[in-house]
């Protein structure tokens, strides 16, 4: 992913329109798009109270074509062997690109306690779709993902993998499936916001 957003920062600063890429002014020629990715978290669910939380298992970051699964901690791991690489750390920290979903403020701190306060910068560069759809559409009263995208995109988003565990050695394709949409829609969620 890393390579494919220093491609398209390049090939966005060689245009020719004397356009650096850093507007995010929409203009539609497709190298606005990876200002934005989709983000979202899955964690391995508690059934009870008390203790620790459970540790970020997987993170899911998408371009509008494309949704990545990064594996952090999954059973038989050996130590250090999650994906939190020092490049994942550069695009979950980096603030000219925003990372955007529903409710993603949890996710953060997660990731920060997990894996470092720095691990995702200040958290200025992730965007809380939530807020704005209220904004949008004062008479939304659930702005969780789910909702959001039945109401605002008319899809139906399957949250039947949501308390699978996250830390399965092998996820399932439905899993997977799962994980890559929640990140997606989240594009198409600022779009229809924006538009």
């Amino acid at each position: 992913i890393w390579a494919e957003l220093e491609q398209q920062k390049s090939s966005s600063t060689s245009n020719g329109n004397g356009d650096d890429g850093g507007s995010g002014s929409g203009s539609g020629s497709g190298t606005d798009s990876f200002h934005y990715l989709g983000f979202d978290t899955e964690t391995r669910p508690k059934f009870h109270k008390g203790g620790n939380p459970n540790p970020v298992a997987l993170i899911q970051l998408a371009t509008p074509s494309t949704a990545y699964l990064f594996r952090l901690s999954f059973q038989g791991m050996g130590r250090g062997g999650g994906a939190m690489t020092n490049a994942l750390r550069g695009i979950l920290s980096n603030n000219t690109v925003i990372k955007v979903g529903v409710g993603i403020r949890d996710d953060v701190s997660a990731l920060n306690r997990c894996h470092g306060v720095s691990c995702c910068g200040t958290g200025s560069s992730f965007l809380d779709l939530g807020p704005l759809a209220r904004l949008r559409w004062p008479m939304v009263r659930k702005v969780g993902l789910r909702n959001l995208t039945a109401t605002v995109l008319g899809w139906k988003l399957s949250k039947a993998q949501q308390m699978k565990n996250w830390e399965m050695k092998l996820l399932t394709e439905a899993m997977e499936g799962y994980a890559a949409a929640d990140a997606l829609v989240a594009l198409d969620l600022l779009g229809a916001i924006v538009a």
